[in-house]
Order: structure tokens, then C-alpha cells, then sequence
């Protein structure tokens, strides 16, 4: 199942950034971004595909304000600085199950290469509802301020949404 050619847009309102990320190597912590706008384009010739998610940092929620705070404080994400976030893709693969999309994910202080691989759950001419899922190595996104044994430095994201053809 693949996407028919053309623009799409990303509904930020149905699309959602989540992470989760282990906390002193036995708990895992599951937090979320608000996504803000997000397109993709889907051509014939799979060399022009392109793919682009812009997601707020100052939306980082795990549930707890005050790790949250810290989190975006000057020691992880410096959201006051860099209030967005952004995956870019260098290349689109297509796949029996739908995407193999590798780019780069800027967030906060640093910027490190990322592989997603995408499920499409459903596509209609104009609908698609889709799971993309990748890890990031904190420390490559300048996410480095506590040791592996406190925060793991393996970070697996999940992005869950719907984009419509425009």
C-alpha cells in the first residue's frame, strides 16, 4: 500500500510526536511534542520524494512539570531557543509496507541523522493514516548533559498522524 502521487499535508491536529526513553536503565519515561505543520511529496520518480514535520519544543510533556521544566531548560532542548523542531528528509524508499524515510532531526542544540520506517495503516486518493517509528541517539542531538547510566542515550520516537492530498 503506498501513497498516490502528488502534495500532502500532515493534520497537526490528528498527528502526534511521542518518545520514550529509559530513566536509570528500569523505568521507562513516555513523553509527546505537539506536531505544527508537516508536507510531504510523492512523485513518480521516487528520487523527488520529500518529506518535512515541524513539531514544537516547548510542547515537551512527560507528564511531570517539573522534568519537563528541566528538560526544557538550557541543559536538554533550550526551547526557549529553538521553540521548533524539525525532521527534513534526504531520501524516500518505498517498501512492501510503506516507507523507508531517512533525513535529518534537528532538535534543540544538535542535529543527527535518522532512519523512520512508515506504515501506512490506511490510504484512500486523499486520506492516510500512517505509524513512522526511528531512534536517535540523544548525545548526537546535544542531549548530553546526564550520564547513559541516569538517561538512557537510545531514544525510540513514534510519529502517529493523518496527511490529506492536498
Amino acid at each position: 500500500m503506498n501513497l498516490p502521487t502528488g502534495s500532502w499535508t500532515l493534520d497537526p491536529s490528528a498527528t502526534k510526536v511521542s518518545f520514550t526513553v529509559k530513566n536509570w536503565l528500569v523505568k521507562t519515561v513516555q513523553g509527546s511534542f505537539s506536531v505544527l505543520a508537516g508536507s510531504a511529496e510523492v512523485a513518480d520518480d521516487p528520487a523527488q520524494n520529500s518529506l518535512e514535520v515541524i513539531f514544537d519544543t516547548t510542547s515537551f510533556d512527560t507528564g511531570n512539570g517539573k522534568r519537563d521544566h528541566h528538560v526544557k531548560s538550557d541543559d536538554f532542548l533550550a526551547a526557549d531557543r529553538h521553540p521548533q523542531g524539525t525532521f527534513t528528509s534526504s531520501t524516500v524508499t518505498e517498501t512492501p509496507d510503506g516507507y523507508r524515510v531517512s533525513g535529518e532531526l534537528s532538535v534543540g542544540p544538535g542535529t543527527a541523522p535518522v532512519d523512520f520506517v512508515v506504515v501506512l495503516d490506511e490510504v484512500t486518493d486523499d486520506r492516510a493514516v500512517f505509524q513512522a517509528s526511528a531512534a536517535v541517539e540523544r548525545r548526537s542531538l546535544g542531549v548530553d548533559r546526564l550520564p547513559n547510566f541516569t538517561v538512557s542515550n537510545d531514544v525510540a520516537i513514534t510519529v502517529k498522524g493523518i496527511a490529506e492530498r492536498n
